[in-house]
């Protein structure tokens, strides 16, 4: 009996469209972008010393009538663990009126750059290394916000 419910739960629910952030005119899942936002990481320089440091320079892409909003970026490397990252800037930015809030604010449109530095800890292990980062944005549109998307991104990074 669980089981039979558990597989009509499944097949109802993949008949249902997305949830969405905010109340507004439904669209067809069909013609949302759920994932407006592209990204692309890169390290320069990708070798360094035990105890120096990389600048870390993400290259964002975001759909045509998406915006998102600075605060809501968050970065962290998942490994290796013992890496430390600064804090990150994103330019260009653009203000735009919050339709919900009724108030200014700071994002992204169309094409920007993140870029932060990744210290490399004394004593760190030499050779090379795929550093996992996760990146946390929420994209909006004229009609609603998405919840926010979370983007894995690698590179490498050589020590010697």
């Amino acid at each position: 009996m669980i089981q039979l419910t558990l597989v009509i739960f499944l097949i109802l629910a993949s008949l249902n469209p997305p949830a969405r952030a905010a109340f507004g005119d439904p669209k067809s899942s069909e013609s949302e972008n759920l994932n407006p936002l592209q990204a692309r990481a890169a390290l320069r320089p990708e070798v360094v010393e035990p105890g120096g440091t990389t600048e870390l320079a993400i290259d964002l892409d975001l759909a045509e009538g998406y915006h998102a909003y600075v605060e809501r970026f968050r970065l962290q490397i998942e490994s290796p663990d013992d890496l430390k990252l600064d804090t990150f800037k994103i330019k260009p930015t653009v203000e735009f009126q919050d339709k919900v809030s009724n108030s200014t604010k700071l994002g992204v449109s169309g094409h920007a750059k993140l870029r932060t530095v990744i210290e490399v800890p004394p004593g760190f292990k030499t050779g090379s290394h795929q550093v996992k980062l996760k990146l946390v944005y929420q994209a909006c549109n004229d009609d609603h916000c998405l919840f926010p998307k979370t983007i894995e991104l690698a590179v490498k990074l050589k020590v010697e």
